[in-house]
């Protein structure tokens, strides 16, 4: 068996320990796995299934893969904002993808292993599929998200909470893990900025508050969730209701978006700020030109969009760097928040009347 699926073998823990078992995948979406099984070459062939139900709802509802993220693609765009019929949504796909899989586990048993489940109990009482395959949830990761905000705006947060140590990376999403250290408690916590405009926070439960959790019907899971994720921030001494971010100076964003992005600050800011909706490539910009295409902020404008050659507009990230740059933005002189104002082009203080052109 092993030397016949030999491209297939992976490594896999069942119930006796480490050992060898079969990795197939279960659904692509772009030229990403977004699922798979790895069953166990062991009796009695136990499999570990992953899936990301994200990803699942970005093909089920064909939303194009973002390619603005920080790190990875499984989020949605700003506009996908009604948490509680996202979350029910969520609950039925993943309640939904369960039932497959266990159709999807008994034919592989079939074909690698000759086992025909859905005739095991000859003799017996007939039973459906949902009876003879147990589905038992090892870690599901639960993110909260915060729409138009950055990651500085929660730095507060590493000083207020309650955990063993606080660690955090210094790349672009800032990922930050607040660790315990304890063993009877089954959940992590960390929270990173995913795309510009999006502050995740993100719960992860395991082993057994993970089961408690999922293992049951759609009403009983959404409620498990909230109590899940309120439960996990008391933990960590906080209170859910009261995480709020706190306002924080655009041009502190802008700098650490230029670093980022390898750009200098007045790009940043025409980028963001400018009236520049189409840029046209000459001989003059191909610096600017080559280093914006490579960094995925401008996009040929396709011939059915009115486009020529040689003329670009700004892709997705842009527009989003916009919607939250743009919020954040205090008055150099009375440190008011600035408004924006699309028409013109410039951010203007209701305070003091200052004006900022770009």
């Amino acid at each position: 068996m092993r030397d016949k699926y030999i491209s297939y073998v992976d490594k896999i823990q069942d119930f006796k320990g480490h050992t060898q078992g079969l990795k197939f995948p279960l659904e692509i979406n772009g030229d990403k796995e977004i699922a798979w099984i790895n069953i166990s070459l062991r009796e009695p062939h136990v499999a570990k299934v992953y899936f990301n139900v994200i990803r699942l709802y970005q093909k089920e509802k064909n939303i194009p893969i973002p390619t603005y993220g920080y790190n990875d693609t499984n989020f949605l765009p700003l506009e996908y904002n009604d948490t509680k019929s996202l979350l029910i949504e969520f609950i039925e796909l993943y309640l939904k993808t369960v039932e497959e899989i266990k159709e999807i586990y008994a034919d592989y048993l079939l074909q690698l292993f000759g086992i025909d489940i859905k005739n095991y109990w000859k003799g017996l009482e007939k039973k459906e599929i949902k009876d003879l395959v147990d589905i038992s949830p090892f870690q599901i990761e639960i993110p909260c998200e915060y729409l138009g905000c950055e990651d500085e705006q929660f730095d507060w947060m590493d000083e207020e909470i309650k955990c063993s140590t606080v660690e955090k990376f210094g790349d672009l999403s800032g990922t930050t893990y607040y660790n315990k250290n304890r063993k009877d408690l089954k959940a992590t916590f960390k929270r990173y900025q995913k795309a510009p405009g999006i502050n995740r926070h993100e719960v992860t439960l395991q082993e057994s508050w993970a089961r408690d959790c999922m293992n049951s019907d759609s009403e009983n899971i959404y409620q498990n969730i909230i109590t899940s994720v309120h439960k996990v921030h008391r933990l960590w001494g906080l209170d859910f209701e009261g995480i709020k971010p706190r306002p924080i100076n655009g041009s502190v964003l802008i700098s650490q978006f230029s670093m980022g992005f390898g750009l200098s600050t007045d790009e940043i800011k025409t980028m963001i700020y400018g009236n520049v909706g189409e840029i046209t490539s000459n001989r003059e910009n191909q610096g600017i030109i080559r280093k914006l295409r490579n960094k995925g902020m401008i996009r040929k404008l396709e011939k059915d969009e009115g486009g020529k050659k040689g003329v670009y507009v700004w892709t997705e990230m842009v527009k989003l760097l916009r919607m939250s740059l743009n919020q954040y933005f205090l008055c150099p002189e009375c440190l008011t928040r600035m408004q924006y104002d699309y028409e013109n082009y410039c951010h203007y203080c209701s305070a003091c009347k200052k004006v900022i052109r770009y």
